[in-house]
């Protein structure tokens, strides 16, 4: 059996629990003592009740949102699928002074001038800073805009089926190949080439060195290999003749000078010589 004192500290302990919640209905809210009529989406709390006078509402105003019912004194910020035109000239000219100095000033930081934008809440420096977002269905009183990323971006934080920011894929380095092209959900997965093999960052496979057989430069992950003239079996061939006919022609040329010469020899004058009766005749070398 529970003790009279017992029975008071779990009195004590019910009460300490019950007063951290409000005690007012769910579709009221709790304003000071009053529990006062939630607004309804689309909505937000202008005044609270009062003793006579119930909860004055006002509509969320543009680029704003509430999707519940509820007493919240403001509307929520509509996501922002894309940078506001107006923002984006205004982050053209900076950029354009940017460059500017920066190609005047060796010295000069590109980002000097860092700009926060309230509706982005983020640093601003060129151009290439827009979300990666398009808008799927633009923003109303009662929902927020919903966004998809832009082709060539990935989603890296998700509201349901939708997206609330993206970032650019990956791009493969040279000495790597795509092995899993990025998609809306998933970054660029790369691989390095292995070894024989080459690919300048925006093949899907690494590709084979060429086999040179006049090999200028060798091949590297990054390169092909590259080649100079090779000889062709043509030329080889035109060669072989044309040393094979004058080969024939000089030792055409030898032997014919050397028949000319001793042909030359036997061809002197004839000295005739009388010896006791006979007639000798006796060749005469040329002179």
């Amino acid at each position: 059996m529970f003790s009279v004192r017992k029975a008071a500290s779990l009195l004590l302990c019910v009460i300490s629990v019950c007063r951290g919640r409000s005690r007012c209905i769910p579709s009221y809210y709790q304003a000071g003592t009053e529990c006062c009529p939630k607004c309804s989406p689309g909505e937000y709390v202008r005044a609270d009740c009062a003793d006579e006078s119930s909860t004055k509402c006002n509509p969320c105003e543009d680029g704003t949102f509430n999707d519940v019912f509820s007493g919240f004194k403001r509307c929520l910020n509509c996501i922002s699928c894309a940078p506001d035109k107006d923002l984006f000239v205004v982050m053209e000219e900076v950029c354009a002074v940017q460059l500017y100095l920066f190609a005047h000033t060796p010295h000069t930081n590109l980002c000097t001038f860092s700009h926060v934008i309230d509706s982005f809440n983020d640093y601003l420096c060129v151009l290439s800073t827009a979300s990666g977002l398009k808008t799927v269905s633009p923003c109303t009183r009662t929902r927020d805009a919903l966004c998809e990323p832009l082709e060539g971006f990935y989603c890296i934080k998700s509201k349901g089926l939708y997206c609330d920011a993206a970032e650019k894929h990956r791009q493969c380095k040279p000495g790597q190949y795509i092995r899993d092209n990025g998609t809306a959900l998933t970054d660029t997965v790369c691989t390095d080439c292995s070894a024989g093999t080459f690919s300048d960052g925006t093949f899907t496979t690494c590709r084979p060195h060429t086999q040179c057989e006049n090999l200028l430069r060798e091949g590297t992950a990054l390169a092909d290999a590259e080649c100079g003239e090779g000889v062709s079996s043509i030329n080889v061939t035109v060669v072989i003749v044309v040393v094979v006919l004058l080969v024939v022609f000089l030792c055409t040329g030898i032997i014919a000078a050397l028949y000319f010469r001793k042909k030359k020899c036997l061809s002197g004058k004839r000295v005739t010589v009388q010896t006791q009766g006979e007639e000798n005749i006796m060749i005469q070398p040329p002179v």
